[in-house]
């Protein structure tokens, strides 16, 4: 029994970009299905993604499953501990500047979201091989755009308070592909409103609960579009926490595969 997260292909993570033939990739699939399958009699998947990067794997049998979404529990905090909003709309980013996060893709397209939302502000919180390319940017409008580097996890609370909008737009970097995503559990668990790729596990929810979800395809082309958008109908905090279960999904997930 286990709790799987993973939601790339099963080529996409043995094999990544890899010139290896596909009549070799499938024969080692079904292999693999065949040899797991007499292991495992219970999962619990973190994302309907992860189910369906286990449906590829035709050969693989599970006696009982079941998708357990990998959320934060719900957290109501009572009407005077909401944190005041300023004038303007405040996005965020968090995590590692490098490609595979795609925070280049986002300063590419930001001239465009400044040119259509006036009002807009952007903080940009991690640390990576991208990092002197953000800071660059930065200096060239420092009003609307602020670079913070690699913050204690225990500073980011006060940051997702204040902000409306977090940025995810992760892209497939080789064998690795976005599983949840830890600033979009912290981010939902504050209320705020995601803008993803769909290289996010979480990318169906997101999408059934009012979230703007990007093919990554198409972030070149929409993402500064779809951000404008979903600053200007940016989700009631309140209503972010109330779409999350009450139980943690991880714990609920270790309660049922030890039932």
């Amino acid at each position: 029994m286990f709790y799987s997260l993973e939601n790339n292909t099963p080529a996409g993570a043995l094999f990544g970009t890899s010139r290896v033939p596909a009549v070799a990739k499938r024969a080692f699939i079904w292999m693999l299905g065949t040899m797991v399958t007499p292991l495992v009699d219970r999962v619990a998947f973190g994302s309907s993604g992860a189910a369906r990067a286990y449906d590829e794997m035709k050969r693989l049998r599970i006696k009982s499953s079941r998708v357990i979404t990998a959320l934060p529990a719900r957290r109501t905090l009572p009407a005077e501990a909401e944190t005041p909003r300023s004038t303007g709309v405040t996005a965020l980013f968090v995590g590692g500047l490098e490609y595979r996060k795609g925070i280049s893709i986002l300063l590419d397209v930001w001239d465009e979201v400044e040119a259509a939302a006036p009002d807009v502000t952007i903080t940009i919180i991690g640390s990576g091989p991208l990092q002197s390319r953000v800071e660059d940017w930065v200096r060239l409008a420092p009003e609307r755009r602020r670079f913070l580097g690699q913050l204690p996890h225990g500073e980011l609370a006060s940051f997702y308070e204040g902000s409306d909008v977090l940025i995810a737009p992760s892209v497939r970097d080789g064998r690795w592909r976005e599983q949840i995503g830890l600033q979009l559990r912290e981010a939902l668990a504050n209320g705020l409103t995601i803008v993803a790729s769909d290289e996010t596990g979480l990318a169906d929810w997101l999408t059934e609960h009012g979230h703007t979800v990007v093919p990554a395809a198409e972030l070149g082309d929409t993402l500064a579009a779809r951000v404008v958008n979903t600053l200007n109908q940016v989700l009631p905090r309140p209503s972010v926490r109330e779409s999350l279960p009450t139980i943690d999904g991880r714990v609920a997930a270790d309660s049922w595969l030890h039932e």
